[in-house]
């Protein structure tokens, strides 16, 4: 069994919303288009999605009057990966974030650009969660300041490493910390010059 299915609201007063479904009910797949105004709260969807295996893609820009977002996600068979990507902005910044996961393994890949009125940060996060391990880099600056850190974590928690770099009007600060968890034990070393509170 298959259907069809298309509504479409002409522009007017209370804006306008075009919608266009397909759909395969024996294989339970679905394409779906979906563009909407609203008066400003401008959109536009477009899905795919297989029923039977969990595979999805899906595709939306909305604009909402200067909150403009664009953003792309892909989900697996079973739910067993996931991609995302997402690109936004409008009067208080803009970001871009991508997003992969593999829900079977735990493993995650994340990196995140963002630059808004109070300051700009980066930061890239690898992830395993099997076994624990995880690498994250972040770096982020503001008028008062800037900061950058590193980070690295081993399998189950079991030590920890990380250097953290930060510097602004008040002073400077070099970090680095190496901690087995295990064992308990702990290295430290930590650099400061001028006025860092």
């Amino acid at each position: 069994m298959s259907g069809y299915v298309m509504l479409l609201v002409p522009a007017g007063d209370t804006g306008w919303t075009y919608r266009m479904e397909i759909q395969g009910g024996d294989t339970e797949w679905r394409y779906r288009v979906d563009i909407q105004d609203g008066d400003t709260g401008w959109k536009y969807r477009m899905e795919i999605q297989d029923g039977d295996t969990g595979w999805i893609y899906r595709m939306e820009i909305q604009d909402g009057d200067t909150g403009w977002r664009y953003r792309v996600k892909m989900q697996g068979e079973d739910a067993g990966w996931r991609y995302r990507m997402e690109i936004q902005g409008g009067d208080t910044g803009w970001r871009y974030r991508v997003d992969i996961q593999d829900g079977d393994t735990g493993w995650r890949y994340r990196m995140e650009i963002q630059d808004g009125d109070t300051g700009w940060r980066y930061r890239v996060e690898i992830q395993d969660g099997d076994t624990g391990w995880r690498y994250r880099v972040e770096m982020q600056g503001e008028d008062a300041g800037w900061r950058c850190r590193v980070e690295m974590q081993g399998g189950d928690a079991g030590w920890r490493c990380r250097v953290e770099m930060q510097g602004g009007d008040t002073g400077w600060r070099y970090r680095v910390e190496i901690q087995g968890g295990d064992t308990g034990w702990r290295y430290r070393v930590e650099i400061q010059g001028g006025d860092t509170g």
